[in-house]
């Protein structure tokens, strides 16, 4: 998937100190205790996409780290994996790629 133009890209108003935050916040979400993050439209919608029954990958970036996170879900099963990144903004970004 990741060998093909992403779908989606765009800056998000949030940011991480470690990407174990993003890994907390995801699995309160899928286990449905979301009240933070129902107040953060962006991230709902990130994680609502996530949640689909689509193959995809979710690559988020946070501003000033040298590597991201890919939120990866293939045949119903999901992953994460944490890559360097080359391209480093003073902004975090997501991108979806299907």
């Amino acid at each position: 998937m990741l060998m093909n133009p992403c779908n989606i890209t765009r800056k998000v108003p949030f940011e991480v100190v470690n990407y174990e935050e993003v890994i907390d916040l995801w699995k309160i979400y899928k286990n449905g205790s979301n009240f933070y993050i129902n107040e953060n439209m962006e991230l709902k919608n990130i994680f609502e996409f996530h949640k689909s029954n689509a193959n995809h990958i979710v690559l988020f970036s946070s501003v000033n780290h040298d590597n991201c996170i890919l939120l990866c879900k293939v045949d119903e099963k999901y992953f994460n994996l944490l890559i360097p990144i080359s391209l480093r903004k003073d902004y975090s970004f997501v991108a979806t790629y299907t």
